[in-house]
């Protein structure tokens, strides 16, 4: 809750490739979505992916989000679960591979979500 926000996610080096995957379902989902929210929250989000080590030599990636849109809810589960669709008789194996992709990849590292006021402007 802030008017911008970065969020830190410190992945296995061996998990890169699934985060990114995850990440492109992710932007997509937002995108492509029918909820204007969802449109919203899409168009201030950029992920960088850092050249230096992160803790533990995990690999650090950066999301920054410019403008925080007020009650969105930025879960990565939560947006694939509305978004991403059920699968063969709503059986969710593309959602649940998703998901477990994307925790996998964060296992010993995690997330670290940081909100911001601006305080100052040049």
């Amino acid at each position: 809750t802030g008017e911008s926000a970065v969020m830190m996610n410190f992945v296995d080096p061996g998990k890169t490739d699934d985060y990114e995957r995850v990440m492109q379902a992710y932007g997509q989902a937002l995108r492509e979505s029918d909820n204007a929210q969802y449109n919203q929250m899409a168009s201030g989000l950029r992920i960088f992916r850092a050249a230096e080590p992160g803790q533990n030599n995990t690999v650090l990636y950066m999301w920054f989000v410019g403008s925080v849109v007020s009650g969105g809810n930025y879960a990565v589960a939560q947006v694939l679960n509305d978004e991403v669709a059920p699968g063969p008789p709503g059986n969710g194996a593309e959602m649940q591979g998703l998901y477990e992709a994307y925790i996998e990849a964060l296992e010993g590292g995690g997330q670290q979500p940081i909100n911001m006021t601006l305080m100052m402007e040049f």
